[in-house]
């Protein structure tokens, strides 16, 4: 009996950790299949059509999916979803071929080749120039918003994103700044209050080691134009930061708020009734709102507000 036990475990475990090395590698393939289809298949080499489809053939031939096959490819175009519940991918089928694209965040960099060599284009020797040598230019009033965004996107995403950077970029035409995914530190901070006080659309998720109510709420305070914000995973901001956002914030319309833990009702719905401009609110992933009977009271007063909030029962 004790020898059938041991074996039933083992093979219990053995299932769980193939069931585990199968989320794994389904999860590498789905950021593989991101990366490719939101930014860069145009950068590899990959045909893409005005609406953003691919040939599943052709993106079969890039090197990322070697690993993969075409079935398991079309299952997670299939089946992936957002951590609100949102398709993530797309598939279409015109004659006998099949396309593939993602459903948002599209927004593809350009091939930095001349087409059919490995020549850079100009434009992309300039930029690499300029971000290997940030500390040589004063971009602040560049009137090109698209170029610096660029810049910033290229240098956060290999990691090169300094304060010194930043302070060289961020000036009164930037309207948009994603820093998802950027090292922050206070330092950072004051450079967007110092120089970002015409930003638009700003995105601190993830930063949640640094962001706190001391230093999110005197920031709040210079950006009051501020149309579109997103605080997901600043797991240190409580009601004090919450309740500074209809009077600071007058013209946000969209509030990202996922994944913050002391993110209450009493906070979703001040903000509901007091932002007057809000047209979108995320809540999703924050544990004190996932009652059904709290998330109906929340969505009832979203509704008289004339606001789509986007919950964990999405």
């Amino acid at each position: 009996m004790a020898d059938l036990k041991v074996s039933i475990c083992s093979t219990q475990q053995g299932v769980g950790d193939l069931q585990g090395k199968a989320a794994a590698q389904n999860q590498k393939l789905g950021k593989r299949l991101a990366y490719l289809l939101r930014y860069g298949a145009k950068k590899e080499g990959l045909s893409v059509s005005e609406k953003g489809f691919v040939s599943l053939t052709e993106l079969m031939t890039h090197d990322l999916m070697k690993d993969y096959s075409s079935d398991a490819v079309l299952c997670e175009v299939n089946n992936s979803v957002s951590c609100s519940g949102r398709k993530r991918f797309e598939l279409k089928i015109e004659g006998k071929e099949i396309f593939v694209r993602a459903t948002y965040k599209r927004k593809f960099e350009m091939n930095p080749f001349h087409e059919g060599t490995h020549v850079y284009r100009l434009r992309e020797v300039c930029l690499r120039h300029i971000c290997k040598n940030i500390e040589l230019y004063s971009l602040e009033e560049f009137p090109d918003e698209y170029l610096v965004r660029e810049i910033i996107h290229k240098m956060k995403r290999d990691q090169r994103l300094s304060n010194k950077a930043l302070e060289n970029l961020v000036g009164p035409g930037l309207e948009l700044l994603d820093l998802e995914g950027a090292f922050i530190t206070e330092k950072t901070l004051n450079i967007i209050k110092r120089q970002g006080f015409n930003l638009k659309n700003l995105t601190l998720r993830g930063s949640g080691y640094l962001i706190t109510d001391h230093n999110f709420v005197p920031l709040m305070k210079k950006l009051s134009l501020l149309e579109t914000l997103d605080i997901s995973g600043c797991s240190h901001l409580t009601s004090i930061s919450f309740s500074c956002l209809p009077g600071k914030l007058l013209h946000i319309r969209r509030l990202l708020m996922s994944n913050v833990p002391h993110l209450s009702e009493t906070d979703v719905i001040m903000c509901l009734e007091q932002c007057q401009n809000l047209k979108y609110m995320q809540i999703f992933g924050n544990k004190q709102l996932e009652e059904h009977s709290t998330l109906q009271r929340i969505l009832k007063v979203a509704k008289n507000q004339g606001v789509y909030v986007a919950t964990v029962n999405r």
